[in-house]
């Protein structure tokens, strides 16, 4: 069967990596064979782009194509393709570094990228967006940016991005994890039954 591709999107510490470790749990003990693409914000910090408050077109693109590529790749030898941090992400966080610089992007660079995030967006099978829990401490597993303002226009810019390419994505919270996996999993085993009728 053609892979699923199951992404999320969301600022920072929002339970994103929580999702994407008990969904592939979940379908790896199920017998599928799940391909993960990581956030690639740190990749490119380490390639030299700046990143987060100083996000800028480059980085931007980078990240989004880099994304795309490693979704590619992903599918070609797995059953399910888990994405943590689908593109419109990469999108969402430039548009909130551009607020908090007080800059405006230019309209041809914006227009290149958010038809890329459009077309690539629609490739996804389930989408999910988390959602900012203010109360909630910050992740520990690697270095976050503790800036509460920035966090939440970052989650401003991305829910204004999945409305402006026309996306639908299923919000999600801390609360609802389980429920998202299920969905999750009942999605994948009906594409290998309709793959599969005998099965």
């Amino acid at each position: 069967m053609n892979a699923i591709r199951i992404a999320i999107t969301g600022t920072h510490s929002t339970g994103k990596s929580t999702f994407c470790n008990s969904a592939a749990e979940s379908l790896t003990k199920r017998g599928f064979k799940v391909g993960r693409v990581s956030d690639l914000a740190t990749a490119a910090r380490d390639h030299g782009f700046p990143i987060l408050r100083e996000h800028t077109h480059d980085s931007t693109l980078w990240i989004i194509t880099q994304g795309i590529a490693n979704e590619l790749v992903a599918a070609l030898s797995n059953d399910v393709v888990i994405v943590d941090r689908g593109v419109p992400d990469a999108l969402g966080y430039w548009l909130a570094a551009l607020e908090h610089r007080g800059e405006t992007a230019k309209s041809d660079e914006l227009t290149r990228i958010s038809s890329i995030v459009r077309a690539h967006t629609s490739s996804y099978h389930l989408l999910f967006n988390t959602v900012l829990n203010r109360e909630l401490p910050l992740g520990e597993n690697q270095e976050r940016d503790k800036d509460m303002h920035f966090r939440e226009s970052a989650e401003k810019h991305i829910v204004s991005t999945l409305q402006e390419i026309g996306a639908s994505p299923i919000p999600l919270n801390n609360g609802g994890i389980e429920s998202a996996v299920d969905l999750v999993v009942a999605l994948v085993e009906h594409n290998r039954n309709q793959s599969n009728p005998s099965v």
